[in-house]
């Protein structure tokens, strides 16, 4: 086969893949590739560098997963992820920064998510204090 036809084909398996067979894009990727290797002739040399590519993005960026999975059970352990989605919902239901250009909106709305707000603890979800109720 051609190198065209095979990327057309691999391209419209890959839109198959997620669109009607709602497989995750990651996994509809790597069988693809195989895919692509198994039609190009060189099955095991495109296994093989899927592995070595997959290895070197872990081992580069294993350290930054590692950090933001702990920060986000962190978060989540102290309950500050309802504060968090609420301030997030909260922001991007006004209109206030559709009236600025691009880069002013985005400082106007990190200036609003960073205000400092009391997170609510259990016995005040218990009490029903707060929006918690």
């Amino acid at each position: 086969m051609t190198p065209i036809l095979i990327f057309f084909l691999a391209l419209v398996l890959i839109l198959v893949l997620t669109t009607w067979f709602k497989i995750h894009p990651f996994l509809s990727l790597i069988t693809v590739s195989i895919f692509v290797g198994i039609l190009a002739g060189e099955p095991f040399e495109a296994l093989e560098s899927i592995l070595t590519g997959m290895g070197r993005v872990i081992y580069h960026l294993g350290l930054i997963i590692v950090c933001g999975s702990i920060i986000g059970m962190t978060l989540d352990g102290i309950g500050a992820t309802p504060v968090i989605a609420d301030d997030i919902i909260r922001i991007s239901n006004t209109r206030s920064y559709a009236r600025y250009p691009n880069h002013i909106s985005r400082l106007l709305v990190c200036r609003k998510v960073l205000q400092v707000r009391e997170i609510p603890n259990e016995r005040s979800r218990k009490a029903g204090e707060g929006k918690y109720k």
